[in-house]
């Protein structure tokens, strides 16, 4: 039985990030779960700011396309990010709203998130408040693609200073990935 295919997204840019490392985490426990995690990094997708008039001037983007095949090729995804004003960051929304339109008549909008299982987390570094927007958006954002989100989001308090490579609630939120992404993964017939 092959693995499930699982593209992770993070919001952040910065190396040291710590929702990359919650990522990288959750990543990691996933191993030997049947699951494997692909990670997406959109530091090495420069894409423009989202203008539909960039395609017709200059034709679809070429990082675009790359990142259309790694999301096309997903069973599940990820989304992990830092919540910003109480949102998602502007480099994730971008990313988003470019993989979202339809690049031919034939095809759908959405469609490359229609359907798939979708997780997502946000690490913070409040102690007690914050990550809960950012999350919530991300599920907003999800559900008005047609994306069949995991019921709970991950929010990690005090990411500044706890060791998010041996939190239990960060296994069992790994295993709660895989465990909802084999179901759909299963009624799909994938």
């Amino acid at each position: 039985m092959r693995k499930i295919r699982i593209v992770a997204i993070c919001g952040s840019l910065r190396h040291a990030s710590y929702n990359k490392r919650l990522m990288y985490a959750l990543g990691a426990m996933m191993q030997g779960s049947g699951a494997e995690m692909v990670y997406l990094d959109l530091l090495e997708y420069q894409l423009p700011l989202f203008n539909q008039d960039i395609i017709k001037e200059f034709g679809v983007p070429h990082e675009l396309l790359q990142m259309r095949d790694i999301v096309a090729k997903a069973d599940g995804l990820l989304v992990v990010s830092p919540e910003y004003c109480g949102s998602i960051t502007g480099v994730l929304k971008n990313a988003i709203d470019w993989l979202s339109i339809s690049l031919s008549k034939e095809e759908r909008i959405y469609s490359l998130f229609s359907g798939k299982p979708m997780a997502a987390a946000v690490a913070t570094t409040s102690k007690v408040v914050g990550g809960s927007k950012g999350g919530e958006h991300i599920r907003g954002i999800a559900s008005t693609m047609g994306a069949i989100m995991i019921p709970h989001i991950m929010v990690l308090h005090d990411a500044a200073h706890v060791d998010i490579e041996s939190l239990e609630h960060v296994k069992v939120f790994a295993a709660d990935i895989v465990a909802f992404m084999k179901v759909f993964c299963k009624l799909g017939d994938k």
